[in-house]
């Protein structure tokens, strides 16, 4: 429960608070420094002081790029302020930590540009706070590049800010549904919440004590996180969107916590924390838990885009929540999800006092889902177990439905006496060997998109097509 104001400065200036890395905290400055690399510095720049302004202080900064805020107090002379504190800082060649910034030897203030336009410079911007979070006679930075001066601002008990960003967000993830609705935009166009007084509550709280097990505790020890989804006819007329929350919202499980549960349920499921990023995509599962998945940003599998995982390349203020095929077809074929499946059913079996269908669903419904199943549960779910078991139909090999040779051709036009080709040879069935056959057969062959007729025009070149069940077919084709 490292302190949230702590775990900032070690984000936006380790380099002051582990110098040497003896503890990881410098590794932290991967906040900054992970992020993407574009061919135009000042965009990788723009993408610095989004994380830094969206995600911490819920202000839109980079929207100040070009031209003063159009909605909320941000001239552009605050963007180029924040540029010239990270413009002042470097990511050293040789270093404690691959991840790590350092202060430049000489800092230098950023010219406002006009337009964003490198070649239009305007009056310098002196490195400093934001405008509307300082006072008009407050000090500019000079402590070296500033970062460190900027850090201590953000996390000063009286910014009104960041606190609160961090409790909303933990609201969004504990309750469902955010108190401001937009959690990285704090602006003057974003509706305030529905009882703005539980927001102020929480935020001075956790400002006192900076601790999120401690706001979590406080969130899910109330009535509001304990409530049920279901409500009366009434209420739901009052409130359809709930936005006074006088019940619980429904919400879609998200991958990692899938993951981890499959795991769980299997009786695999490693809970040991820290260490190295782990491969969850291969066939065998690992027993990590999912926030120990290696994300490639460059390449990220195609499990994680299928279950809504947030883009790792900027600040994400939440994730969209599909319902797409490809994630029942993966919970259905995927090998890993076949293993724990059978881990989890042989686990149901040994905990079971009997292998009596109403046992084993007592039994299942127990492990799986934490409560005894209803009358109506445990009627279809063991008459399912009692059905005789179906072996599965062995796998077909479409290319054993077809052969190639020659036949016979009848009065009606329709082919006899089918004969094989015997040899399969430069990329084409022929007759024999020699190419082309010395004997009737001539230059008869048939290949991936040609083939030719034999000398004999009553033989006909075949692909032939053998039915693997009895069925109606059809075969289209060129």
């Amino acid at each position: 429960d490292m302190p949230y104001d702590e775990m900032l400065r070690h984000q936006i200036a380790g380099d002051r608070t582990d110098p040497e890395n003896r503890d990881g905290n410098l590794d932290a400055m991967g906040f900054l420094t992970l992020g993407r690399r574009f061919l135009n510095p000042l965009d990788t720049l723009d993408d610095r002081i989004d994380v830094i302004s969206r995600g911490v202080l819920g202000m839109t900064v980079t929207c100040a790029r070009c031209h003063d805020h159009k909605f909320d107090p941000i001239p552009t002379s605050d963007y180029y302020s924040m540029a010239g504190i990270l413009f002042s800082s470097e990511q050293p060649a040789e270093g404690a930590s691959p991840l790590m910034m350092v202060d430049k030897t000489n800092p230098i203030d950023s010219p406002v540009l006009i337009r964003g336009q490198l070649s239009n410079r305007g009056p310098i911007a002196p490195r400093q706070f934001l405008t509307a979070l300082r006072d008009p006679d407050e000090p500019r930075f000079s402590d070296g590049s500033g970062r460190w001066e900027l850090v201590q601002r953000i996390t000063r008990s009286d910014n009104p800010l960041t606190a609160r960003v961090m409790v909303n967000r933990l609201w969004d993830h504990l309750i469902g549904k955010p108190l401001v609705d937009s959690p990285s935009d704090f602006g003057f166009r974003t509706a305030q919440p529905a009882v703005p007084e539980v927001l102020d509550d929480l935020s001075a709280d956790f400002a006192r004590h900076w601790s999120v097990k401690k706001t979590v505790r406080r969130i899910v020890l109330s009535r509001i996180y304990r409530q049920q989804t279901t409500v009366d006819s009434e209420t739901l007329a009052q409130d359809p969107d709930n936005r006074f929350l006088a019940r619980a919202n429904r919400r879609r499980r998200d991958f990692e916590s899938l993951r981890d549960s499959t795991l769980a349920v299997a009786g695999f499921l490693d809970r040991s924390l820290g260490g190295e990023p782990v491969e969850i995509t291969l066939d065998t599962p690992s027993p990590r838990r999912t926030i120990y998945a290696m994300i490639d940003r460059q390449n990220l599998p195609a499990l994680f885009r299928t279950f809504d995982f947030a883009s790792p390349d900027t600040h994400s203020p939440g994730r969209y929540f599909t319902t797409v095929p490809q994630q029942a077809l993966h919970l259905l074929n995927n090998q890993q999800m076949h293993g724990l499946a059978r881990r989890t059913a042989g686990m149901i079996r040994s905990q079971a006092a009997s292998s009596d269908p109403d046992e084993l669903t007592r039994v299942a419904f127990r492990r799986l889902l934490g409560r005894e199943p209803r009358s109506d549960e445990q009627h279809v779910v063991a008459s399912f177990l009692r059905q005789p078991l179906t072996p599965p139909k062995p796998a077909l090999d479409p290319r054993s439905f077809w052969s190639y040779g020659t036949a016979s051709i009848d009065s009606a036009g329709i082919p006899i006496d089918f004969h094989p080709f015997a040899v399969f040879k430069d990329s084409r069935w022929q007759t024999e060997s020699e190419f082309p056959s010395p004997g009737p057969m001539g230059y008869a062959y048939v290949g991936k998109e040609t083939g030719h007729t034999a000398n004999d025009t009553q033989t006909a070149v075949v692909r032939r097509f053998t039915a693997p069940i009895s069925g109606n077919y059809t075969l289209r084709g060129s």
